[in-house]
């Protein structure tokens, strides 16, 4: 069985812009965000285009799409070993689950969504300070709560971008119809 058969040209391509977005998106959270501070608290703005792969293309590409960021962000961060990996999995999954099944694919949804997935994984990253530095649980809280709430602005460019790559992939229904040569 030729990989033709399996994969379209299309998935092809979709998977390529999209890997090129998360590589820019790693890159802008490695190299720039990393050592920027909003009122104390780092942005990570990571699981924010994690939600919109997740949003439009489903539980799986955005599961896939999480294991890659999680792996490209733990090489990048030196504090973590694979904690990035199964959190953005996580999110990636179950975002294009609810998705699918639970609410609908508009902006405000996806914004709430996108909140929730930093809370998600700032609370995560918080527990280190919180149980190995012995920092109060409300700084810690107050710290997890303002980089979701600051790193939520970068859910719009994502938001944006998945949106048109997925109308202008897929077709706008998912499947790949417009691949075949009979009509």
């Amino acid at each position: 069985m030729l990989l033709s058969e399996i994969i379209s040209r299309r998935t092809l391509l979709k998977f390529i812009i999209y890997l090129f977005g998360l590589y820019v998106t790693v890159i802008l959270q490695l190299m720039l965000l990393a050592s920027v501070k909003v009122f104390g608290a780092g942005l990570m703005i990571v699981p924010m285009y994690i939600a919109a792969i997740g949003l439009f293309e489903g539980g799986v590409w955005g599961g896939i799409f999480g294991i890659l960021a999680g792996m490209m962000t733990d090489i990048g961060y030196s504090d973590s070993t694979v904690m990035f990996l199964f959190l953005f999995t996580i999110v990636g999954f179950f975002v294009g689950y609810f998705a699918g099944f639970f609410i609908n694919r508009r902006f405000y949804s996806f914004m709430i969504l996108a909140l929730l997935a930093g809370l998600f994984v700032a609370a995560f990253r918080m527990i280190s300070p919180w149980i190995f530095k012995s920092g109060s649980f409300g700084e810690v809280f107050s710290i997890a709560i303002k980089q979701a709430v600051f790193s939520i602005i970068y859910a719009v460019p994502s938001y944006f971008f998945a949106g048109a790559v997925s109308r202008r992939l897929s077709g706008g229904s998912g499947d790949d119809k417009e691949d075949s040569d009979d009509e």
